[in-house]
């Protein structure tokens, strides 16, 4: 049975939505969806239109490959008015989304802690077949992709790769003032916003 966001506390993930390797697993593909869905919707249906030209889906292009959608914790989304939705950090409008930036630290910090355990245990995983780090890479939409820009920007090192899709750098203009001054450090390779 999958968990929903109603029987969930807020910063309470679900389990991933999986997709095993049909043959021996040598890479990870971690997905993360947008505003208006989460980790289940978006990997079937990522999955069922991921089609090539010759009609084959990714898994059955890719049969090394393990495929994980996280979800976002259950939060009221400001720019949906209120509602609680799977989201990764709260957005005030989704047509500027510096507005409000103050009220996405605390998502985007619990989501980074939630992400990097993801990440952490797929690089495990890997290791134990004797696979690199190579071997994971990280994919979002919307604001999947903000955060994982938040990710690769942050534990890029780690990681095969990043593949965004419709998103935006979250904190932007923070990151380069931080950046200049040095305030942004990683912890156990993952990052903290210095406020």
């Amino acid at each position: 049975m999958l968990d929903t966001p109603s029987k969930l506390t807020e910063t309470e993930h679900s389990k991933p939505f999986i997709i095993l390797s049909t043959k021996t697993h040598t890479h990870t593909l971690i997905l993360l969806h947008g505003l208006s869905t989460d980790g289940v919707s978006f990997g079937t249906e990522f999955i069922k239109t991921g089609l090539n030209s010759t009609r084959c889906t990714l898994p059955q292009a890719f049969p090394h490959v393990k495929y994980v959608f996280p979800s976002g914790a259950p939060r009221r989304c400001t720019a949906f008015d209120g509602k609680m939705m799977q989201v990764c950090f709260d957005i005030t409008t989704i047509t500027d989304r510096t507005i409000g930036e103050e009220n996405q630290v605390e998502g985007v910090a619990e989501t980074t802690t939630y992400l990097c355990k993801s990440i952490r245990d797929e690089m495990a995983i890997l290791e134990l077949f004797r696979q690199g780090k190579e071997d994971l890479a990280l994919c979002g939409s919307s604001q999947g992709c903000a955060m994982g820009i938040w990710e690769f920007l942050n534990i890029g090192s780690k990681l095969g790769g990043f593949v965004g899709m419709r998103g935006w750098m979250p904190f932007r203009r923070r990151w380069i003032m931080s950046r200049r001054r040095k305030k942004i450090h990683t912890s156990e390779g993952c990052a903290q916003l210095s406020t």
